[in-house]
C-alpha cells in the first residue's frame, strides 16, 4: 500500500512537474516572439526613412536648369566609361527643350561634338523623363 501510494505520487509529481516545464517553455515562447516582433517593429521603423527621396533623386519634375546638369552628366559619364569617344567628356549642352517622345512629354538635350571625326556621329539627343530619369541617348539624324 505505501508502495503503491509512493508510485501514485511520482506520477503526480513527475505529470505535475512536466506541466510546469511546458507552461514555462509556453511563457518563454510567448516571450521571445514578443522581443523578436517589437525588434522587427524598431528595425522597420528605423530603416523606413531609406524609402524617402535622397540625394540625386527627384519625385517631383526638374527644371530646366536640373535638366540639363543630369544630361550633361549622362553624356560625360558616358564618355568617361568608354560607351563615347573621350571627345564627348567635356561637351557642353547645345540646347535643351520638351518635346513628345512614344506619346509623352520629355527633355531633349541636344549635343554636339565638333570634334568627332564621323560626321554621322557629330549630334547626339538625350531624353529624360520630366521627373529626369533617363530614358535614352541616340545620334541626332537631322
Amino acid at each position: 500500500m505505501v508502495l503503491e501510494k509512493r508510485n501514485q505520487l511520482a506520477r503526480h509529481h513527475h505529470t505535475e512537474r512536466a506541466w510546469r516545464l511546458s507552461t514555462h517553455d509556453e511563457i518563454r515562447r510567448k516571450e521571445m516572439k514578443w522581443i523578436l516582433n517589437a525588434f522587427v517593429a524598431v528595425f522597420l521603423v528605423l530603416g523606413a526613412h531609406n524609402a524617402n527621396a535622397g540625394a540625386g533623386h527627384y519625385h517631383g519634375p526638374v527644371n530646366e536648369h536640373q535638366a540639363s546638369k543630369i544630361a550633361e552628366s549622362i553624356v560625360h559619364n558616358m564618355a568617361r566609361q568608354g560607351s563615347l569617344p573621350t571627345s564627348w567628356g567635356q561637351t557642353p549642352i547645345g540646347s535643351l527643350g520638351k518635346t513628345s517622345l512614344d506619346g509623352n512629354t520629355v527633355w531633349q538635350a541636344r549635343f554636339s561634338n565638333a570634334e568627332e571625326t564621323n560626321a554621322e556621329k557629330r549630334k547626339m539627343n538625350v531624353y529624360l523623363s520630366l521627373t529626369g530619369g533617363f530614358i535614352k541617348a541616340e545620334y541626332a539624324t537631322k
